[in-house]
């Protein structure tokens, strides 16, 4: 599943959104890139698909271009101040689940002030941002991107932890050891609700 997820919007950096993700899938392959339109089978709805994605994202590339803040609907209100606006959504869904995100700023685009954003997207004011240049400046810049999504993917996957919605209480990273089956096997007996999660894999009983 893609562990890298590309947010953009079309009509402010489509082309150069377009050698970005060429130059990480030369690196990373093809299945570890997800880029909304392209990425999504004919058919399927695009918000589940989104959603899915995204459950299995480890780390977000905001492609930030010179209109990305000011991109307007048909009424002349800003993209960005509806709820249901894609971008803005796919980066609330990443910055809610804590997943790290990485603004790419295009020639002399700058990252948003907190002030200018939703306040569900103000964290994204505070992320360290790097840059994505016109030639000859673009091969140095995709050198630096890479070598900060390596850093990131290299890092243990936060979704192998207890959920925070669980109590903690006698949470044990079982693998099956002979002493944690015969407590296993006790808590059973004496509770009448034990919650079990399996965590990066699971087997049956």
């Amino acid at each position: 599943m893609p562990s890298i997820s590309i947010s953009y919007r079309i009509s402010d950096s489509a082309d150069i959104t377009g050698r970005i993700r060429e130059r990480l899938v030369d690196y990373f392959g093809a299945e570890q890139i997800f880029r909304d339109v392209q990425s999504i089978p004919l058919g399927i709805d695009f918000r589940d698909n989104i959603n899915t994605e995204l459950d299995n994202c480890q780390v977000m590339v905001v492609v930030i271009g010179p209109t990305w803040l000011s991109v307007e609907d048909t009424d002349g209100d800003r993209r960005l101040e509806h709820p249901d606006d894609w971008v803005r959504r796919e980066i609330e869904t990443a910055l809610n689940r804590g997943i790290p995100v990485i603004p790419v700023l295009l020639g002399n685009a700058r990252l948003p002030k907190a002030e200018e954003l939703p306040e569900s997207l103000q964290a994204l004011a505070y992320r360290n941002s790097t840059t994505a240049r016109a030639d000859p400046d673009f091969d140095p810049d995709m050198a630096r991107l890479i070598k900060s999504l390596e850093a990131v993917l290299a890092e243990p996957s936060s979704t192998a932890s207890t959920p925070n919605n669980l109590p903690r209480s006698g949470a044990v990273e079982f693998v099956g050891r002979e002493t944690d089956l015969n407590n296993l096997h006790t808590q059973l007996h004496q509770s009448d609700c034990v919650a079990i999660t399996a965590l990066g894999g699971m087997g049956h009983w």
